[in-house]
Order: structure tokens, then sequence, then C-alpha cells
């Protein structure tokens, strides 16, 4: 299993789940306002955690792009897409957030979170 910095995968899930990231993330998307039809980025994506709950926001109509360093994080996220049945509008690839392989106007959100080490229950 992949860790950057000792944070696996499984980790990153169960900070994602946990109420308060949940409550945060819902939040914020709200306020970016967030509709089917949008494209979205998510830097840093790791395995997915977030670009799920975006994809369900932005609907088969919309895109969703996980951007992340660790190809083992971008296969896992690619899976999970696959499994949750949204990988027709989401892909995830390979990636450096300090160099953006895209041009500026390809997304109408882009949103990141850093989820540190620490004590997850």
């Amino acid at each position: 299993m992949s860790k950057i910095k000792h944070v696996g995968a499984d980790y990153l899930w169960r900070a994602a789940t946990s109420p308060a990231v949940m409550a945060v993330r819902a939040r914020a998307w709200q306020l970016l306002g967030l509709l089917p039809g949008a494209r979205v980025l998510d830097i840093g994506c790791g395995p997915g955690t977030a670009t799920l709950g975006l994809a369900a926001r932005v609907g088969m109509f919309g895109a969703v792009i996980g951007l992340d360093s660790d190809p083992e994080m971008v296969k896992s996220a690619d899976a999970t897409a696959r499994a949750a049945g949204v990988a027709g509008w989401t892909r995830h690839q390979e990636g450096n957030a300090t160099d953006l392989p895209f041009p500026s106007v390809s997304f109408d959100a882009c949103v990141s979170g850093v989820v540190r080490p620490g004590r997850v229950r």
C-alpha cells in the first residue's frame, strides 16, 4: 500500500469519513456553489475520498479530475470511482500541484484538502 509521509489510504478514508471532515467538506462545496454540470479539480486527491462526493454533486454531465503525485493513490482513486459507478465523469491522474497540466480556464472550481497524520477515531 502506498504511503506518503506515513499517511496511507486507510488513514485518509477514516479521516474523510469523520463527521467533522464531512461537515467541513459539505459546507465548503456549498459555498463553492457546485451545480450539476460543473467541472472540478481536486488537487491532492489521495485515494479519491473527495472525488466521490464531488462527482455526486456535479453529476454525469459534470467532470471531476483528481490530481495526486502518488501513482498508487491515483490507482486506488480510479478503482474507487469505478466501484462507485462515477468513473464516466471522474478520473484521476498523476501530477504536481505546483505545475498543473491544465489550461487556466479548464475548471469551474478547485478543491484541495490536506490531512495531517494524527489520531483518527
